[in-house]
C-alpha cells in the first residue's frame, strides 16, 4: 500500500525531462524543420537525436495519467475542479498575455495576434471553438482536460470503486473508434494519446495497491497501442519536416518510458531531494511559453552569436523566466484562487447541494506531483 500523501520525486525529474527534451526539439529541430516561418535556425548536430524530443508529450501525458488519478483520490468532484482549475490557469494566463503581448509588439506581422483571440485564449477554450492558439503548444492543453473531465464524471457518479473497470471501458472504445475510424468517437476518446492516460493511471493503482495480472495485461496492451499510434502519427511528421523517423527509435523510447514506470511503481527508490521539487516547479511555466517567444529570441541572436551560445542563451532564459513566473506570480495566484474557491465550494455545499462533500482538512495538491 501507498501512503496518499506521498510525493514522487522522481516525478518531478521525469517532468522536467519531458519539458527540456520538448524545448530542444523545438529550437534545435521544428523551427526550422516544418518550413512554416516560425526560424531558420537548428543545430544540424543534433538534431538526429532531437527530432524525438517531440516524444516529450506522450511522456507528459503517461505522467499525468499517473498524477492525476492520484490526486483525485479522496476528492469530491468539486474539489477535484478546483485542484485543476488552480493548478492549470495562474500559469497559463500568465504564458499567454507575456506570449501574446512578445508576439504582438516584435513579430506581429508574422504571428498576426489579435485582442480577440487572445481574450478567448484566455479561456483555454479556445481552440475547440477553432480559434487559433496564441501558442501552437496550447494544444496539449485539451487533450489534458478530456483525461480531467473522465476523472470528474467518475467523482460525480462516485465510481471512484471501480475505476479499474471504467479505464478498461475506456480503452475498448477507444479501440473502437480507432478500428470503425469514427471521428466523433476519435475525438471524444482522446484516441491518439489515451492508451498514455490509460496506462499511467494503471501504474498508479499498481503502486498503490500493487500489480496483478490484470493491471500488467492492461499495462501491456497500452504500451503496443501507443507504439502503433506513435509511429503512425510519425509518417506525418517525416512528410511535415521532410525528415525520416526511425519506428525502432520511436518504439525503444516509448518502452523506455513505460519500463521507467515499472521500476517506479515495482520498487521504493526514495529519492528525496528539494531540487526536483524545483524542476518540477518549472515545468509547466516552461512548457506553456517557450515555443514562440524563443522562435523570436533564437531570431535575433542567430545573426550575432555562434549557434551553440544562442541555443544554451535561449533555454537559459526560459528556464530563467519559468522560476520567476513560478515563485513571483503561479504560486501565490495559485494559493489564493485554492482558497477563494474552496471557500465558494463550501458555501455552496452548506446552501445549495447536500450531494457534495467538503473536507474541512482539505489540502489539494500539498504533498504531490501537480
Amino acid at each position: 500500500m501507498m501512503d496518499e500523501k506521498k510525493r514522487f520525486y522522481e516525478l518531478d525529474l521525469l517532468r522536467f525531462i519531458a519539458a527540456l527534451a520538448v524545448v530542444i526539439y523545438h529550437y534545435s529541430f521544428r523551427g526550422a524543420a516544418g518550413g512554416d516561418g516560425f526560424t531558420t535556425f537548428s543545430i544540424p548536430s543534433i538534431d538526429f537525436i532531437s527530432r524525438y524530443g517531440y516524444l516529450g508529450v506522450d511522456l507528459f501525458f503517461l505522467i499525468s495519467g499517473f498524477v492525476i488519478l492520484m490526486t483525485a483520490m479522496g476528492k469530491s468532484a468539486g474539489e477535484f475542479v478546483i485542484s485543476r482549475l488552480t493548478r492549470l490557469y495562474p500559469a497559463y494566463w500568465i504564458a499567454c498575455t507575456l506570449t501574446f503581448l512578445v508576439t504582438f509588439i516584435f513579430a506581429r506581422e508574422f504571428y498576426k495576434p489579435t485582442i480577440t483571440q487572445y481574450t478567448l485564449n484566455m479561456t483555454m477554450l479556445s481552440g475547440y471553438f477553432k480559434i487559433e492558439d496564441i501558442d501552437h503548444v496550447y494544444w496539449s492543453l485539451r487533450e489534458e482536460i478530456k483525461l480531467y473531465a473522465f476523472i470528474f464524471l467518475v467523482l460525480f457518479l462516485g465510481q471512484i470503486k471501480n475505476i479499474e473497470k471504467l479505464l478498461i471501458g475506456w480503452l475498448v472504445v477507444t479501440l473502437a473508434a480507432i478500428i470503425v475510424n469514427n471521428r466523433i468517437l476519435l475525438y471524444l476518446t482522446a484516441a491518439s494519446y489515451s492508451s498514455y492516460f490509460i496506462s499511467g493511471a494503471f501504474f498508479f493503482l499498481a503502486k498503490k495497491n500493487g500489480w496483478n495480472s490484470l493491471r500488467f495485461l492492461m499495462v501491456i496492451l497500452t504500451l503496443f497501442l501507443s507504439i502503433y499510434l506513435s509511429i503512425q502519427r510519425s509518417y506525418e511528421l517525416a512528410a511535415d519536416y521532410h525528415t525520416p523517423f526511425s519506428p525502432y527509435a520511436i518504439g525503444i523510447l516509448i518502452t523506455i518510458f513505460y519500463a521507467i514506470f515499472y521500476f517506479l511503481t515495482k520498487f521504493d527508490f526514495k529519492i528525496k531531494n528539494p531540487y526536483l521539487i524545483e524542476l518540477g516547479a518549472l515545468t509547466y511555466p516552461l512548457y506553456l511559453i517557450h515555443q514562440n517567444i524563443g522562435y523570436i529570441i533564437l531570431n535575433w541572436l542567430n545573426p550575432r552569436l555562434p549557434a551553440i551560445a544562442t541555443f544554451l542563451i535561449v533555454i537559459g532564459l526560459a528556464l530563467l523566466v519559468s522560476k520567476l513566473i513560478h515563485d513571483y506570480i503561479e504560486a501565490p495566484m495559485m494559493s489564493y484562487l485554492r482558497k477563494r474557491l474552496n471557500h465558494l465550494l463550501q458555501i455552496w455545499r452548506l446552501r445549495f447541494s447536500p450531494y457534495l462533500k467538503f473536507s474541512a482538512n482539505h489540502k489539494d495538491d500539498e504533498g504531490l506531483n501537480k
